[in-house]
């Protein structure tokens, strides 16, 4: 089970920041999963909310900021003051960083804009990234248009009959919330060749759980701990 760190080492650093990636390439992990969406001068982007105030030192909406005046404002120091000299890093920084390792990039999408799947996809096809990446949103439509790359949707409720609605959207990525499907129909699944990867899983017991699963991955803030009850399932 592969094990990706939820917006980089977000327990540690402060989220979707070079920093927290950096901190999670140097664990025994398989991936990062991080946030993409538009500035107003249409430059992909690594943040989560659709606004500044939670994560950054400015205030205000995301696409109501060119990408120059985003990179005024600081990244990490809400996180900590050691961390004030981070900025929100654009797509790009991170594919061009990510050139240096092996991780997979789990890239959400935040915005519904094709347009930001055509940047996106311009950029993974710019530094040769297709096999490294996975495309993932709610936004199941926006996802039954992407061609070329691996695909998921997301959601954070149960889907009945999940099995017939991927195949509807054409895809064979299901990221859903912990607890959000039974035990016997993730097994079912993962056994019919679907990718599943329960978000954003924390506690120390159910990772330890759901490597019993053995289903493709999981997203946690704490892969440093994911890591050990991996190392420790192969000893047993």
């Amino acid at each position: 089970m592969q094990i990706f760190a939820h917006r980089g080492l977000s327990s540690l650093y402060p989220e979707n920041t070079m920093a927290a990636f950096k901190a999670a390439a140097s664990l025994d992990i398989d991936g990062i999963e991080l946030d993409v969406q538009l500035t107003g001068d249409l430059v992909p982007i690594v943040i989560h909310d659709a606004i500044l105030d939670r994560t950054t030192t400015g205030t205000g909406v995301i696409k109501q900021h060119t990408f120059a005046e985003l990179r005024e404002y600081s990244a990490g120091a809400h996180f900590s003051l050691a961390h004030t000299e981070e900025k929100i890093p654009s797509l790009e920084e991170v594919l061009r960083w990510a050139l240096g390792n092996q991780l997979i990039l789990n890239l959400e999408l935040k915005d519904s804009s094709f347009l930001l799947v055509e940047l996106v996809l311009e950029l993974i096809k710019t530094y040769q990234l297709t096999d490294r990446v996975i495309i993932s949103s709610f936004d199941h439509e926006l996802i039954s248009r992407i061609q070329g790359v691996p695909t998921a949707i997301i959601t954070s409720e149960y889907i009945p009959d999940v099995e017939r609605y991927l195949s509807l959207i054409g895809t064979k990525g299901y990221h859903f919330c912990d607890y959000c499907i039974p035990k016997e129909e993730a097994l079912a699944l993962n056994k019919k060749g679907y990718h599943l990867r329960p978000y954003t899983v924390n506690h120390q017991e159910r990772i330890r759980e759901l490597l019993d699963w053995n289903l493709s991955g999981i997203f946690t803030d704490y892969p440093q701990i994911a890591q050990i009850e991996r190392a420790a399932s192969h000893k047993g």
